[in-house]
């Protein structure tokens, strides 16, 4: 996604709920060099989204979430 998102100005904004998996993910981010395209959220997507002020074109919400052990 971050291929194409580099080509056409595009941005990721990304939620995650466990502060543990939301470290993991922007330390991948880092290593992966798209830190300025990808914005993490810590929280409750389902909380969270109504506060963002741009305009939404794909929303993706995983259902199947296991905390983490």
């Amino acid at each position: 996604m971050c291929v194409a998102l580099r080509q056409t100005g595009g941005k990721i904004t990304t939620f995650e709920i466990d502060a543990r998996r939301a470290a993991k993910a922007r330390d991948n981010f880092a290593k992966a060099g798209v830190t300025s395209l990808v914005t993490l959220i810590e929280g409750d997507a389902h909380e969270k989204v109504s506060q963002l002020k741009e305009p939404i074109d794909l929303l993706f919400i995983c259902l199947l979430y296991t905390s983490p052990s």
